[in-house]
């Protein structure tokens, strides 16, 4: 990010492309996309006062349109989690990753764009996953047991992906997201299913509060 020019951008530019994002109709949905990871600025150093300011933007921004939120849906419960009928899990069938599972796209993705969304709806301007779950509990959005449930499914994900980045390490190949659920112990694999059980259940709560069709 930091070296595209197109990222390198004094605050009026920036809340241009907020407004842009969050009011305007016309522009695809891969766009849409694209926005999510923006939606998680954090200031580190300088003026703090103008990441207020662009927070100020967003929310003006969903006030004018709260549409762009179903928008945010939509594309949070594009990726499943990888459940199959009786909540077995699915691997790839065929490619280079046969017998895997990607933990990011059907596993981290989901679940981080689906709370991103509804933190925004409630005005949670909190970038940290977990601190978001913090703030849906406090706005009542979710219940205390769901936050557990959500910050434990989080956790096995990210232990799995970290401990499978580590063996590919040692092995001197390159870390990627997929993994064989065949070389995980009995009770990885069972944490496994209990966290994407846990992720459909929140994507089925946004389908529902959005009035989104799948």
């Amino acid at each position: 990010m930091a070296i595209n020019p197109k990222w390198c951008q004094p605050y009026r530019v920036w809340t241009e492309y907020f407004r842009h994002w969050l009011v305007d109709f016309d522009y695809p949905a891969e766009e849409i996309l694209q926005t999510f990871i923006f939606f998680d600025f954090r200031p580190i150093y300088g003026q703090f006062d103008l990441a207020q300011g662009i927070q100020e933007c967003i929310r003006e921004g969903l006030n004018t349109r709260r549409s762009f939120l179903r928008d945010m849906a939509e594309t949070a419960v594009l990726h499943q989690p990888p459940l199959g009928f009786f909540k077995k899990l699915v691997v790839e069938k065929s490619g280079e990753h046969k017998n895997k599972l990607n933990l990011k796209l059907n596993g981290l993705t989901p679940l981080v764009d689906a709370i991103r969304t509804l933190a925004l709806d409630q005005e949670i301007f909190e970038t940290n996953t977990l601190d978001r779950l913090e703030g849906l509990v406090e706005k009542g959005i979710l219940t205390q047991g769901e936050a557990d449930d959500l910050r434990d499914a989080f956790n096995v994900i990210m232990l799995v992906r970290v401990r499978h980045h580590v063996d590919v390490i040692n092995r001197g190949g390159e870390p990627d997201n997929y993994v064989n659920p065949d070389e995980l112990s009995i009770i990885q694999r069972t944490m496994l299913k209990e966290a994407f059980k846990t992720i459909d259940r929140l994507q089925s709560l946004l389908e529902m509060k959005y009035s989104i069709k799948t």
